[in-house]
């Protein structure tokens, strides 16, 4: 479910642990984020395969 990505890291665990596999998750394309905006912890990510069936 696409989700501000503060809200799915504090659900996973420790924010310092979580983040950077976040990060990584976007990098590699795995999650997906609006890129018209700015990067910041309310930015609305889901997972790629999402995205795609929502099109």
């Amino acid at each position: 479910t696409p989700r501000p990505a503060v809200e799915a890291v504090c659900e996973l665990g420790d924010p310092i642990a979580v983040w950077p596999a976040v990060f990584h998750a976007l990098w590699s394309g795995v999650l997906r984020v609006r890129l018209d905006e700015p990067l910041h912890e309310r930015a609305v990510v889901c997972l790629a395969r999402q995205e795609a069936e929502a099109a």
